[in-house]
């Protein structure tokens, strides 16, 4: 047969026939398979493979970026920047998934305390409460909380069947107290602002001096940025008879302040909407008239480290 009939019954050029003819006559039936085709490199290599996946493991914010989780598009952006290589968003997907990632809703770890530090704090406020006791010092545990306008929910007495409302709406205002209690005396200070400011804390400690002039005081407070910074310090390095105990990171359970928190959350937002920050505010002070009428209310609220 020739080359020219084969080439119209298979349909290809009278050359491919004879390079097939050729092949099979020097490889036989192997010689007519085609040889693998390289195409065209992949743009991902192993190393940018082993780039990404280390990269998605940590924050974007490790390597200066100003977003908290890794997308798509920002894996786009770091890959050419880094790399020249332009992928589009459905490639990068595929490798998101080639690597084992998926979207996971992430849950909260609680940071703990070094334990160290804490056994050394119990004991340093152990050593401040007897000095208390005796009239040494003044003892004051300082903290703030935020109630704000939105109401929180709880459990209420209500007909079976029935399904009590709590009205509400998008209010974003608040009202900050900072705090401060004796857990000798059962004498409990506060102040109320809108936002835990450095400004904020610095008028509080002025308020504890105003109120005990000549006292030795110690402030027992945690590592807030309000609490450490500069105008506090300038002011507590100026008052020779005031100093400040600053408790462990994390660890806000040695803070007796927290009883009293727990106290007004369960008085004041619950289940109400207030009008406005005043009526909210006004409710906090009968609170704390309550509180400073009934010292012996604060001590069991306190309780002890």
């Amino acid at each position: 047969m020739l080359t020219e009939e084969i080439a119209k019954i298979v349909r290809v050029t009278r050359k491919t026939v004879s390079d097939c003819l050729k092949r099979y006559k020097k490889h036989g039936f192997l010689g007519l398979y085609d040889k693998p085709i390289p195409g065209r490199p992949p743009k991902i290599t192993n190393d940018i493979q082993r780039h990404i996946d280390s990269h998605l493991e940590a924050s974007p914010r490790k390597y200066g970026y100003n977003m908290s989780s890794w997308t798509i598009s920002l894996m786009r952006y770091h890959l050419w920047t880094h790399f020249g290589i332009a992928v589009c968003i459905e490639t990068a997907r595929q490798w998101f998934m080639r690597l084992g990632y998926s979207l996971i809703f992430p849950r909260y770890l609680l940071l703990e305390a070094n334990e160290k530090e804490v056994q050394e704090a119990v004991k340093d406020i152990g050593i401040l409460l007897e000095k208390a006791r005796f009239g040494e010092i003044l003892l004051i545990f300082m903290d703030e909380a935020t109630l704000k306008m939105a109401p929180t929910l709880t459990h209420v007495w209500a007909k079976k069947g029935s399904k009590p409302t709590v009205p509400t709406y998008d209010d974003k205002r608040k009202v900050v107290i900072t705090g401060g209690t004796n857990p000798v005396t059962g004498k409990t200070h506060f102040r109320l602002s809108t936002n835990a400011s450095k400004e904020a804390a610095l008028a509080f400690l002025k308020q504890i001096r105003r109120y005990y002039p000549d006292a030795e005081i110690v402030i027992v407070l945690d590592r807030a940025p309000s609490h450490k910074s500069t105008i506090v310090k300038e002011y507590v390095n100026q008052d020779k008879k005031m100093h400040l105990k600053r408790l462990p990171r994390y660890a806000p359970k040695l803070n007796n302040q927290g009883g009293i928190w727990k106290w007004f959350r369960k008085r004041v937002p619950h289940n109400f909407l207030f009008d406005g920050p005043k009526s909210l505010a006004e409710s906090i002070r009968d609170g704390y008239r309550y509180l400073q009428g009934h010292p012996e209310r604060v001590i069991s609220l306190t309780g002890s480290v």
